[in-house]
């Protein structure tokens, strides 16, 4: 049985490769604006798998620009109406729908306080996208399985864009253009193991640092919205104050091998789950294959980083399609999971 989750997430590719051919002169544009407004600082909006890809942003915002970025919590203006002083403010809402009615109050309070406001959504004719200023889209076409894949990868390739070019980065410029093919080569790896290892599993971390932090946070959230498994997600830094108690016998930890300075870190979180008597599995490039085997119980190799802030959306392209098949194989269904539906609409 194929699911629509998996045969979505399996067009994220072929999306990415439109999106980057569709928003080259959009992006053009918009790059130019910001870089005359020159915000002091970025506020992100959004909520669920686009919440991980407005910390992604953070992580780009940051490392690539120095602009310092928050999370803005919705509810200080849809239920508190409390003040906030935003000139000088970029204000980025992300969405695959754009019809939650507190992204919409809080993108247009933006506005109205001074910020330059700025959304990343799946349908242009949503009303977010009418209340921002300035509009990037995703080009995820639609999307009908209620957990996304296409759109929050797509929602990743778009942040990379818009910050590689306002960091006039060449070289990451160059590495998402091979960012589509890369994600097909990593369609290719077989997670049959990992669907063996984790039938079974109630209880999990998942576990990252650098800009594989977001994508391990949004794993942790495919465990719980289609395979009905308990996964936390972490820094694989954070984890160590306080949640590590959790770790015993058999526990299980899912880790990313992020390919740049930060991988120390999660090979040393990693040592000590292991001493712990805790199962780890770790998915890693073939740039580290031969120096990261002796430090997992059991690593997935995806194809040669070609960029380490790409790296995580070809985690993620083996993860989607393996969330899909779990959930079969424990009797569910990943296209509607229960309790859940496809556009939330919170206030």
């Amino acid at each position: 049985m194929t699911t629509q989750m998996e045969l979505e997430a399996k067009e994220s590719p072929q999306k990415i490769e439109l999106q980057l051919q569709e928003n080259h002169a959009t992006l053009s544009k918009i790059v130019s604006y910001i870089k005359k407004k020159k915000p002091a600082f970025a506020l992100t909006m959004a909520r669920g798998s686009s919440g991980y890809a407005a910390l992604y942003l953070k992580y780009l915002l940051e490392n690539k620009l120095g602009l310092i970025t928050s999370s803005q919590q919705l509810s200080t203006v849809s239920i508190y109406q409390s003040p906030l002083e935003l000139r000088h403010a970029l204000a980025i809402a992300i969405s695959q729908s754009g019809k939650s009615p507190d992204l919409c109050e809080n993108i247009r309070y933006a506005k109205k306080k001074g910020a330059l406001t700025l959304c990343f959504v799946n349908d242009v004719n949503s009303p977010l996208a009418k209340e921002a200023e300035l509009v990037v889209p995703l080009f995820a076409g639609q999307e009908k399985a209620v957990a996304a894949t296409k759109s929050f990868l797509t929602s990743l390739s778009a942040a990379i864009h818009m910050v590689a070019e306002l960091a006039e980065d060449k070289l990451l410029l160059r590495s998402l253009q091979k960012m589509p093919q890369a994600m097909q080569n990593t369609l290719q790896v077989n997670s049959l193991s990992l669907i063996k290892a984790f039938e079974k599993v109630n209880n999990l971390f998942v576990l990252a640092r650098g800009f594989s932090h977001p994508i391990a946070m949004e794993a942790a959230l495919k465990f719980k919205e289609t395979c009905s498994i308990h996964a936390e997600g972490f820094s694989s830094a954070e984890v160590l104050h306080g949640p590590f108690a959790l770790v015993k016998k058999d526990f299980h930890a899912l880790l990313f091998a992020q390919n740049d300075v930060s991988l120390t870190t999660t090979m040393e979180t990693c040592k000590k789950i292991q001493k712990a008597k805790g199962i780890t599995f770790l998915i890693a490039n073939e740039t580290h294959s031969k120096t990261i085997h002796a430090c997992s119980d059991k690593v997935i190799i995806v194809p040669k980083s070609i960029h380490p802030v790409c790296d995580p959306l070809m985690y993620l392209q083996l993860l989607y399609p393996f969330f899909a098949k779990l959930a079969v194989k424990k009797g569910l269904d990943p296209d509607n999971p229960q309790n859940l539906q496809k556009v939330t609409e919170t206030l």
